[in-house]
């Protein structure tokens, strides 16, 4: 799987899991690696599938018209 991997990116191996190895440490040092447990999984998806509501400043924002459309308009 790693020599896979590594033919796909250009690398060897080595270079292929030392590129991993470094991206995975970056994550957890800068806290994009999310760890949870089982429970916490299950409920995370359980929130996901659930309805969504509106989030009134995301309803506000798409309801604003972009600065090239106000310029045409003020054009006219």
């Amino acid at each position: 799987m790693v020599k896979r991997a590594a033919d796909q990116c250009g690398q060897s191996p080595v270079e292929c899991a030392h590129t991993s190895i470094l991206r995975l440490a970056d994550d957890v040092i800068n806290g994009r690696l999310i760890v949870m447990t089982p429970e916490g999984l299950s409920d995370f998806c359980m929130a996901l599938s659930g309805p969504a509501a509106p989030v009134p400043e995301m309803v506000e924002l798409m309801n604003w018209s972009a600065p090239w459309e106000r310029r045409r308009a003020a054009d006219k």
